[in-house]
């Protein structure tokens, strides 16, 4: 779970339990159930305070797909990029082979391989692709009336 959410949880159990040691209770609770304990995560808490938390659960859990959907990203895009090709792919930037077609978006040149196939050229990141888009998209200051 992302250190936001983390502290968006911790924040709300705050408002809503006034009692300092029910608040310290919830807050072992949290992170007891966030380190993997789904069973005893309530043992310590009181009736009310794991009806509260009973109701925080299903967000937490949210949260705990969101992050571990980022994560796999993440993981799959290191993965599909090899270290040299990342290497190469920062000073490629302003050199990489694009072509922008008639409706002003940007195309990837396929560049011919050895055996005589076609193999598209590096994905660069969205950032950079739409730095790229605007770059030669043609300026208008006001668009047409009517």
């Amino acid at each position: 779970m992302s250190q936001k959410a983390y502290a968006r949880f911790v924040e709300r159990i705050s408002l809503v339990v006034t009692d300092a040691s029910k608040r310290e209770a919830m807050l072992a609770a949290l992170d007891s159930y966030l380190d993997g304990n789904r069973d005893t995560y309530d043992c310590n808490l009181t009736p009310d305070c794991v009806m509260v938390f009973g109701m925080l659960r299903f967000e937490i859990d949210l949260a705990i797909a969101r992050s571990a959907k980022a994560r796999t990203r993440v993981r799959e895009r290191r993965a599909s990029v090899s270290p040299g090709i990342r290497e190469v792919a920062k000073p490629l930037v302003n050199n990489c082979p694009k072509k922008a077609s008639a409706n002003g978006k940007i195309k990837a040149e396929p560049t011919p391989t050895d055996d005589g196939q076609h193999e598209d050229t590096l994905r660069l990141p969205r950032r950079i692709r739409r730095a790229v888009d605007c770059k030669t998209r043609a300026k208008t200051r006001w668009g047409k009336l009517g």
